[in-house]
């Protein structure tokens, strides 16, 4: 179990720093046959935080303003320790089928790598 965290710990990190270097050039955007994917690298202080824990299962979610409207920005290992105040760096991910087509996805996914707990 805890080998499986630490392989999708560091798949997550490759990912974001592979997206953080792309932070100050024009969103990405990727094609493939089934759909058509882009990002773009965003900053939002946290406004509230959603933490929910149900039989050890951890999920947690900060809520940030972007473009004017509330979000949900997802921790998708639920390791983050982010409080209301801080500022988080997250993906902006946009999906859509190759032929323009509904559905139209928009996903919101932190980019932060958790804090280090100190040492005892």
């Amino acid at each position: 179990m805890k080998t499986n965290l630490r392989i999708a710990f560091l798949l997550l990190i490759a990912f974001s720093t592979r997206a953080v270097q792309a932070q100050n050039v024009a969103p990405s955007s990727q094609s493939g046959t089934r759909g058509v994917s882009s990002y773009t690298v965003e900053t939002a202080r946290i406004e509230d935080v959603l933490r929910v824990e149900d039989d050890g299962y951890k999920s947690v979610t900060y809520v940030v303003t972007w473009k004017g409207e509330r979000v949900g920005v997802e921790d998708p290992l639920s390791v983050s320790d982010h409080h209301i105040g801080d500022t988080i760096k997250f993906m902006a991910h946009r999906w859509h089928p190759a032929d323009k087509s509904d559905p139209r996805a928009l996903h919101f996914t932190l980019l932060d790598p958790p804090k280090p707990k100190p040492e005892s």
